[in-house]
């Protein structure tokens, strides 16, 4: 069974997805990277872990999509699964510790980051977790807190344990 990056990539060289060039160019890089394995080695369980997590507890709460839950496509578990399944052999940390997304207005940049900071709130295993919605407006970031609160109130599982305050969401086992 393929992970989702060999996946993503196969789609690409059959032609069943249109990328872009530097699209293209990042995730061959990275499966020759895995393939290679000299440096890096793919965690299967660290990145369904996540991929799980936004599927199964994250709802959306806007216009036609309120109450679904959210289902990721291809290019978004493969992103996941670059970002917390790619791992450095020297130290069994994660390879990247950032990422730029780059997509269009209403493309559910929004909700996919909702998701992601509620997953590094609760399920990332660090004490003391600070999660922050940061933008160049403060309605951006707004939105995206909002959001998280929205997924929160609609999961029974988070509800039990984040705690919503006046301008954050507090996960108390791990003062997060």
């Amino acid at each position: 069974m393929m992970n989702p990056i060999e996946e993503y990539v196969d789609q690409i060289e059959t032609g069943k997805i249109n990328a872009p060039k530097r699209i293209i160019k990042v995730y061959t890089s990275l499966l020759d990277d895995l393939r290679k394995g000299d440096k890096y080695y793919y965690d299967p369980d660290a990145a369904e872990r996540v991929i799980h997590f936004t599927e199964k507890y994250c709802k959306q709460s806007k216009v036609q999509f309120a109450g679904q839950s959210l289902k990721l496509c291809l290019f978004q578990k493969a992103k996941f699964a670059a970002l917390y399944g790619t791992k450095r052999k020297e130290d069994d940390l994660r390879r990247f510790r950032e990422c730029n997304d780059f997509r269009g207005r209403k493309n559910g940049k929004s909700v996919e980051q909702s998701a992601l900071g509620l997953y590094h709130l609760i399920f990332d295993h660090e004490g003391g977790a600070e999660v922050y919605c940061v933008a160049t407006k403060l309605d951006q970031a707004k939105r995206v807190f909002d959001e998280s609160v929205n997924m929160v109130h609609q999961s029974k599982a988070l509800s039990m344990n984040l705690k919503k305050r006046k301008t954050d969401l507090y996960f108390a086992p791990r003062f997060s």
